[in-house]
């Protein structure tokens, strides 16, 4: 490129180019001027660039020396290089791996392994607290009824630190479970459930729809449930179909639960004295009686059988899924019984499902609601932040859409509905009366 034309002529010799001496002597002083400028220009923009990094330098000071001391990064808290063995309350190593084959896909050098405390060591809080005192599992699956006494013993960590931490979506579970959880832990979050169950009332549309009875709804009380399953001893039509049943229970377990749902107890709260000879009992009993005389509520019952028994003889006795009812107040796992007799026998009517009735028609005042178990971190545990890697896991989204592609029969307690599934109505009840129901108690 062509130099500047004012640093040729100060290179030239005296004269040169036909220029006077005089010129050539005011075009030498404009250079020199112009040049101490540019000098002058350039140490203040040096001296502002230095000003500029050095009060950089001090607030930054920290970053800067991390920066020039090339900080390693951090140690992951899985490495793939450094197996790690977890123990895991579960019923069977081979289901264990079977359920979360994809976190040790994740984590190759995860190692897991289930144990269990001796069935009789279980059936006690005090049983299992002595325990989980000698156990070496990693994470406990804590009935939610022990917590307490668990936490109290301090054999549980909570769990909020980890979760602000690691910015777990607590947001995402059910917040009926949530409750559950914080309730039993006295406001702390000491383990967290993958699954909760609830009751709901099943309907047979294809029934309904051949009596030109109206459907049942969402938001019943129990005595609209009554008069509608009366319907079916009035109408022609329908007068061989009971309107309402109660799954496989016996008339004495249809009572008890029955019972709970209207927030009613048998004994008074220290156990010692019956309450069934009370207003809210007899409101109860009053058209569950007159409905088994009448004929509108099923009193069949399961057979009493020795041994094996196959899963479609039981669907064969029962009233709902033979069609011989059109109702059936049962639990949220009943939903899978409906759709594998679906398969097995076939049960070829369509159906529906409602909010359980209450006693005043408002599903917040649903009390069958419960959370069976939640899985903890010992507090022993040599590994906890990677068993909390492996609890994360465990209660996920991914895990929830693995578990319902794999029919477990429980209701995920992440929300995995669109508004679409029989499953929603199970999400209905914003603020259940939480009361540890588990449905092998009923």
């Amino acid at each position: 490129m062509p130099r500047n034309w004012e640093e040729e002529l100060s290179e030239m010799p005296t004269g040169a180019g036909g220029f006077s001496m005089r010129t050539i002597r005011k075009v030498k002083e404009r250079i020199a001027m112009q040049e101490k400028k540019k000098y002058r220009y350039r140490q203040a923009a040096a001296a502002i660039v230095c000003t500029v990094l050095l009060g950089a330098g001090y607030l930054l000071r920290d970053d800067l020396a991390d920066w020039m001391r090339k900080a390693p990064a951090a140690k992951p808290v899985i490495s793939d290089d450094e197996e790690v063995r977890l123990s895991v309350q579960y019923y069977d190593t081979g289901s264990l791996l079977q359920r979360y084959s994809t976190f040790i896909i994740r984590h190759p050098s995860v190692r897991l392994e289930a144990v269990s405390p001796p069935q009789g060591e279980a059936y006690t809080a005090e049983g299992y607290v002595s325990w989980a005192k000698k156990s070496s599992a990693d994470i406990f699956q804590v009935p939610l009824a022990y917590v307490d006494d668990m936490s109290r013993e301090g054999l549980i960590k909570p769990l909020d630190a980890w979760i602000k931490r690691d910015s777990y979506d607590i947001e995402s579970l059910y917040k009926p479970v949530v409750q559950a959880i914080r309730e039993a832990g006295a406001g702390q979050l000491y383990g967290l459930a993958p699954s909760f169950e609830t009751y709901a009332l099943y309907y047979n549309k294809t029934l309904f729809n051949a009596a030109n009875i109206p459907l049942p709804k969402d938001g019943m009380t129990w005595e609209e449930v009554w008069n509608l399953a009366a319907q079916f001893g009035e109408s022609p039509k329908g007068n061989d179909i009971a309107g309402l049943s109660f799954g496989r229970y016996s008339p004495a377990a249809s009572l008890s639960l029955l019972g709970q749902s209207m927030g009613l107890r048998l004994t008074s709260a220290d156990g010692k004295l019956p309450t069934i000879d009370t207003p809210g009992w007899r409101k109860a009993l009053e058209p569950l009686a007159r409905g088994w005389r009448e004929g509108w509520i099923s009193k069949q019952q399961p057979k009493k059988r020795e041994g094996d028994i196959l899963m479609k003889d039981l669907y064969m006795e029962d009233p709902f899924l033979t069609g011989k009812s059109a109702m059936s107040f049962a639990s949220s796992i009943y939903m899978n019984d409906i759709r594998s007799a679906e398969k097995l026998i076939p049960f070829q009517d369509k159906w529906g499902a409602v909010t359980q009735p209450t006693a005043t028609g408002n599903p917040n005042d649903s009390r069958l609601f419960g959370v069976s178990y939640i899985y903890a971190i010992n507090s022993s545990s040599k590994d906890a932040d990677a068993a909390w890697e492996l609890l994360k896991a465990m209660v996920s989204k991914n895990q929830a859409l693995r578990d319902k592609r794999n029919n477990y029969s429980s209701l995920s307690a992440i929300p995995l509905t669109d508004n679409s599934e029989p499953e929603d109505v199970f999400f209905e009840s914003s603020n259940p009366s939480v009361i540890g129901m588990a449905d092998s108690e009923l």
